[in-house]
């Protein structure tokens, strides 16, 4: 007895390897962002992001009835940079030979997409933009030191 698979769901799969790879690159932007909301956004949207005011003082255990005042502001983010990846086999081309494998050409395209998204991302990490950065400097020489100075760096901050 053969299988049924409808025709429509085979791109779904390839398109959910892609998603998945996707996903795994862009994880260490989850300790900055708090919503991969799947809503669409057009070109020429933006998106209000909440700034939280860090409090860098606390109460006594004693004192716990007073509440400071805390402010939310927001940065709005322009939406206008949309990257894609296409690609397709004919089913000659995947009958012909095992090497033309979508679930795997779509896991690397996906790994890809978000290697450029994450390269976007930190373009703008520069030390024009962040003259005050705890580490300047080529990252040949860059070692264990840098890091525990930079780690000092971040708990002052």
């Amino acid at each position: 007895m053969a299988n049924t698979i409808p025709t429509a769901l085979f791109g779904e799969i390839i398109s959910q390897n892609a998603l998945l790879a996707f996903n795994d690159t862009l994880l260490p932007l989850s300790v900055f962002s708090t919503d991969f909301g799947g809503e669409l956004q057009r070109g020429s949207d933006t998106v209000n992001v909440p700034v939280y005011a860090v409090d860098s003082g606390s109460n006594s255990f004693t004192d716990y009835i007073s509440n400071a005042d805390k402010t939310v502001t927001n940065v709005a983010v322009a939406v206008n940079k949309h990257e894609t990846k296409t690609a397709h086999f004919t089913d000659v081309e995947v009958a012909g030979t095992s090497a033309a494998s979508p679930e795997r050409l779509g896991a690397q395209m996906g790994a890809g997409m978000a290697k450029a998204v994450m390269q976007d991302i930190l373009s703008v990490v520069t030390n024009a933009n962040y003259s005050t950065a705890a580490f300047v400097g080529a990252a040949s020489p860059w070692d264990s030191d840098d890091v525990i100075d930079v780690n000092d760096a971040c708990d002052t901050a």
